[in-house]
């Protein structure tokens, strides 16, 4: 190992120096780039006005610029949308090289115009606004810009466009169908149509050939395609441009070559596409000053340069690019309010592209890194140091220089050409001294002409001369005990170097067993992952000069073994303190400290807590500690924990135990309840024992009893039966009185307190019932109707808990009216009437129950039936007669029958008995006056009681008695017209008579003849005579009727009736004749247009008339306005006579209702 090595090394002191001048090119580049940014804001139109521009306008507003701006030094307050994008870039570049904020303001308020702009179709988008939204989205960190960059390439590649409804409809298929989104062929040939001047187009570019300026329109849409993620669109685009490149036409005569030569290699070299061929006739172009130019237009210049110069720093051509930079520089003249002028015009979107390329150029710096230095030849007269560094830049490095200075004297320069890889900063002469100060920094050119300082150009790096070796302290922290010291793995070994003029560099540092070297990082703990044991650690420093301190050692002895230790178990119930705690313990190394006994009362503490002052005595490996606590019993659970010198430690296994010091409480009792009485062998239960401690705070809970261990059974006073369980089923108890108790006994052994003494009765005999009854009743078979009361004997030795009596569904509980006497009401209306048991049911107070039913009972709730069968209700008699009378009951039988009889509504016999058993025959008539003004004022009642009492309704019959008057005919028939051949001839009378008809006028009942009698009916009311085969015509009877005392009519009833038995014929009505039908289906009238028929002259012949209606007929009646007359063609009278006088000349006919209505249809 080297020792007290010469060695520098580098610290990093900020060092004041003047700034090294102005004037590079860099400086002049970025002074054009700002003056350009600040000429673009004061053109900027932010006046809050609104105008219009160009001559395809667009509402001038806050954030564009006018496109021709010459002479003029703000906003001219005419803006333009499409130049707002291209336009706002070099506001960006500003922002980024200089960080002024108002940069930024003015881009964005370019952006908020833009976006304020609605997309229509009607509205010409290009992709120089969309690639400058997505740029400023990036730096403002506002997505508002870059969703509206995907709206207008969205609108474009996918919507009906600007494009898609320009002259030839370029995009999709059909205007108007919104699928009319942009290829990239076609939107190529939109704008190949937009950009050629046509009569149709008078805006487009006045040229033969524009394929420079289309290339430069087509190339920021592949821009703007991959910045949206719109790859194909990009590749597709790309590839038309290469076409067009390709084009033989497209040639240096081209106007707008070199812009459209730019413009294709900027969009080739992005999509990965060989440009080489172009680029070399890009490089053709330049001019020695380093400008291009437009072929039809030479003067114009800058653009055709800015966009070479994009191109030429992309592709890699930096020394072209630097030429077209200073052409650009020299041209714009750092005037603040004046741009760059285009053939003597400033146009804001130039001056803005010129900068543009500006800025693209200045981003290129060199890279400086890897920089260090190394000494050569130490010796301790002289030292050479090396400075070496890595140095790149893609435009090439033009020279480096090394500035250094070596302790007060002058700096020096070392200056290398090209690239750079180290060279000899400088030569430390003499006897060297600790402490002297070597000092330097490095500049680069790259070919560009930017230059970059390391560390900076104010800022130098430095090294010190540092001949002593550091010196290195260990220290070691608790946990230690002892020399050499015993430590654990907590123990920190803490190296510390001291250097007071390099500082220190490294540490190193090894145990024993380890023959490499470890670098000290950061504090160690003692040997990781080794045995317990004694170890020597070694270590030593170096500082950055390299000097070595000498090998130091340190013996430590390393104990991480925690010290054994075993605590006896304890008995689970204690039912007296003390409880003893013994526990053995020993330790291998470092040796016994101390103990400590922990206990934790479950239910209470959360953890373990140390025993204060416990007494504790050790007799020879064995400690035993007295535990005592005289207020709560509770259960414990004990620890305890060994530590040795150094703080290893170690609990026991943890034990447990239960003070328990009272016994349990009362126990409840559960079933049977006292004083019952039972019907069966009885369980006897009770609820679970509580172990509550009256040493014991409730909040314990479950802890600190030692819980129910079994339970005693007093029964009769006998010896206690030990059971485990809550119950005990007794099975050979005598029938009678007993008595039991319960108390649990603990675990801890003591004895709980006796429950409450419970009694019970035995009792398995039932009640016994007799003397059933109910009442009222009919005797035989037990007959009951309504309310009825029924009644038993019920007894008990014990008692009686419940009786209830039951008929059918109806029931009732009873109540012990005296003695052992039960009884209850039961309605029995709502049962059918039948034979019923009567079911008696008692419970004696050990609900033992006993059922009877043998007591049948008969329901009958019906009434008598009584009917009068004879004569009919308003019956009118002649002389006496007889009413006939039925009884019936078919239930309890019948009791009691009457009848009354009323005169003139006076009664001639009261309610009269009768024999119920045999129907009931009573003659009335002598004396009775029943005919007063033809109302029936005679009657009969009749009512009827079975042996239950049920009463019916009373049942009258009213009727009359005339003595002295004829009969009269109520009704006769048959009349009118019939269609039958059969027929009934009848009369009916008011009062049973006899009658005879005859066909001839008859002026007395005995001048018929006998045979000609009718047939009596309905108690000779009604009177008939069959009629058959008759034939169509008229027919007349006559009748006389008599009743049974001889009173006879004084003249004869006639009936009359027509048999036509014709089939019903229809009168029709031809619509053509108008409406006829006026006052109903049997009426019509003569029209008007018959009364004024010329060739009708009144009288009007029937046949006329009918002729000139031109309805059929069969017969039709009409009205003379005297009597109603037939026409039928062929009778003698068939003349309309007077018509014309009647009713305002409209004579009407109508069909005869009582002949023959019912066969006459009249129809249209």
């Amino acid at each position: 190992m080297v020792k007290n090595r010469l060695v520098f090394i580098f610290l990093s002191i900020i060092i004041l120096f003047g700034v090294l001048g102005v004037g590079s090119a860099l400086e002049e580049r970025e002074n054009t780039i700002i003056a350009a940014a600040n000429r673009i804001v004061a053109l900027q139109d932010d006046d809050g006005l609104s105008s219009l521009a160009g001559s395809n306008p667009v509402g001038a507003q806050d954030g564009s610029w006018d496109w021709d701006v010459t002479d003029k030094t703000g906003s001219t307050g005419i803006t333009y949308y499409n130049i707002a994008g291209v336009t706002a870039e070099v506001l960006l570049d500003a922002y980024e090289l200089t960080d002024n904020e108002d940069y930024l303001d003015a881009a964005e308020l370019a952006g908020d115009y833009i976006i304020s702009i609605p997309i229509s179709i009607s509205q010409r988008q290009n992709a120089f606004s969309i690639v400058f939204l997505y740029r400023l989205a990036e730096v403002s960190g506002n997505s508002d810009y870059s969703d509206k960059a995907d709206a207008i390439l969205n609108h474009i590649l996918y919507e009906e466009n600007y494009w898609s409804t320009h002259n030839g409809n370029y995009c999709g298929t059909t205007a108007g169908d919104n699928i009319n989104g942009c290829t990239a062929e076609e939107l190529t040939n939109a704008i190949i149509d937009y950009r050629k001047y046509t009569p149709s187009n008078p805006t487009g570019y006045t040229l033969e050939n524009p394929t420079g300026i289309i290339i430069w329109d087509l190339h920021k849409f592949v821009e703007a395609a991959e910045l949206a993620d719109e790859t194909s669109f990009a590749s597709d685009m790309a590839n038309i441009i290469k076409d067009y490149l390709d084009q033989e036409n497209f040639d240096e005569e081209t106007s707008s070559y070199e812009l459209g030569l730019s413009s294709g290699i900027r969009a080739l070299n992005w999509q990965d596409i060989d440009y080489s061929f172009y680029l070399t006739d890009l490089l053709d172009e330049q001019y020695f000053d380093g400008h291009f130019e437009n072929p039809e237009f030479p003067d114009e210049h800058i653009q055709p340069t800015a966009y070479a110069l994009m191109a030429l720093r992309e592709v890699g051509e930096f020394e072209a690019a630097q030429s077209a930079s200073e052409f650009l520089i020299e041209e714009f003249g750092y005037s603040d309010l004046d741009g760059w002028l285009e053939d003597e015009i400033e146009y804001s979107e130039v001056t803005s592209e010129a900068a543009q390329a500006l800025a693209k150029l200045e981003m290129i710096y060199p890279e400086i890194s890897d920089v260090y230095i190394e000494p050569l030849f130490p010796n301790l007269f002289s030292t050479l140091v090396k400075i070496f560094a890595t140095i790149t830049d893609e435009s090439g490095i033009d020279y480096t220089t090394i500035h250094y200075q070596i302790g007060d004297d002058e700096i020096k320069d070392m200056i290398f050409e090209g690239p750079f890889v180290g060279g000899v900063a400088g030569i430390f002469n003499g006897e060297p001294k600790d402490g002297v100060l070597v000092q330097y920094h490095i500049e680069t050119i790259n070919n560009l002409g930017n230059e970059k300082w390391y560390p900076s150009e104010v800022t130098w790096e430095s090294f010190t001369y540092d001949g002593s070796a550091p010196t290195t302290t260990l220290t070691i922290s608790d946990p230690k005990f002892g020399e050499p010291p015993y430590v654990t793995f907590d123990t920190i070994l803490t190296l510390t170097c001291n250097d007071t003029i390099s500082s220190c560099d490294k540490t190193y540092f090894k145990e024993t067993s380890e023959t490499e070297w470890n670098e000290y990082t950061e504090p160690l703990s003692a040997p990781l992952g080794t045995p317990d044991g004694s170890y020597i650690i070694y270590y030593y420093s170096l500082d950055n000069a390299g000097n070595e301190e000498v090998e130091k050692t340190q013996e430590i002895i390393l104990d991480n073994t925690n010290p054994e230790v075993t605590l006896n178990e304890l008995n689970e119930f204690y039912s007296s303190v003390p409880v003893n705690l013994e526990f053995t313990y020993s330790d291998s190394g470092s040796g016994i400290n101390e103990y400590k006994v922990y206990k934790k009362r479950l239910g209470v503490d959360s953890d373990f807590a140390i025993i204060s002052g416990i007494s504790c005595n050790t007799i020879d490996d064995t400690t035993t500690c007295e535990f005592m606590d005289g207020l709560k019993d509770g259960k414990f659970e004990f620890k305890v924990e060994v530590i040795d010198n150094v703080g290893n430690s170690q609990d026991s296994n943890i034990v447990s135990a239960t003070l328990d010091r009272a016994g349990p409480d009362a126990v409840n009792l559960d079933s049977p309840d006292d004083s019952s009485y039972l019907n069966e062998q009885p369980l006897l239960s009770w609820f679970e024992g509580e172990d509550n401690d009256d040493n014991l705070n409730p909040a314990y809970g479950e802890y600190g009893v030692s819980g129910i261990e079994e339970y005693e059974l007093e029964l009769d006073g006998e010896e206690p039966i030990t059971l485990t369980e809550l119950s005990y089923q007794t099975l050979e108890l005598n029938e009678g009185s007993h008595s039991w108790r319960v108390r649990a006994n603990d675990n801890a052994g003591n004895t709980g307190i006796w429950s409450e003494t419970r009694t019970f009765v035995i009792d398995t005999t039932l009640p016994e019932i007799s003397d059933m009854a109910v009442n009222p009743y009919y005797e035989g078979s037990i007959y009951v109707a309504g309310t009825v009361t029924a009644s038993a004997t019920v007894t008990d030795d014990n008692g009686i808990n419940s009786v209830t009596f039951s008929l059918g569904d109806e029931e009732c509980d009873a109540t012990n009216t005296v003695d052992d006497a039960w009884a209850c009401d039961i309605d029995t209306i709502s049962l059918g009437d039948g034979e019923y048991n009567l079911i008696v049911t008692a419970v004696d107070v050990a609900e033992n129950e006993n059922v009877d039913d043998s007591l049948i009972v008969t329901v009958d709730n019906t009434v008598p039936s009584t009917i009068i069968t004879s004569p009919e209700e308003h019956s009118l008699f002649a002389s006496y007669f007889d009413v006939e009378i039925e009884y019936s009951d078919d239930g309890s039988g019948l009791y009691e029958c009457q009848y009354r009889v009323f005169s003139n509504g006076i009664p001639t016999r009261d309610w009269t008995l009768r024999d119920c058993n045999a129907d009931i025959t009573i003659t009335v008539g002598e004396g009775m006056d029943c005919n007063v003004e033809d109302e029936d004022v005679c009657k009969v009642e009749v009512r009827a009681t079975d042996n239950l009492g049920n009463e019916n309704i009373v049942v009258e019959r009213t009727f009359s008695i005339d003595w002295t008057n004829p009969p009269q005919i109520l009704s006769s028939g048959p009349s009118g017209t019939i269609q039958n051949k059969d027929t009934l001839l009848y009369v009916e009378t008011n009062k049973p008579a006899t009658c005879r008809y005859d066909t001839e006028y008859k002026s007395d009942y005995d001048a018929m003849s006998e045979e000609n009698e009718m047939e009596n009916t309905l108690n000779g009311l009604l009177h008939t005579l069959p009629l058959e085969d008759l034939t169509d015509k008229t027919y007349n009877y006559y009748v006389i009727c008599k009743d049974t005392v001889n009173n006879e009519m004084s003249y004869p009833a006639s009936i009359s009736f027509d048999v036509d038995t014709r089939e019903t014929f229809a009168v029709t009505i031809p619509e053509t004749k108008g409406d006829y039908l006026r006052i109903g289906w049997n009426q019509f009238f003569l029209p008007s247009f018959v009364l004024e028929d010329t060739s009708l002259t009144a009288p009007y012949l029937v046949e006329d008339v009918l002729a000139s209606i031109g309805g059929s007929y069969d017969i039709i009646y009409h009205y003379d306005g005297t009597i109603w007359r037939s026409y039928e063609p062929g009778r003698p009278v068939n003349d309309l006579i007077d018509l014309t006088e009647f009713n305002g000349g409209v004579f009407p006919y109508f069909i005869d209702m009582n002949v023959s209505g019912e066969r006459i249809e009249i129809s249209y």
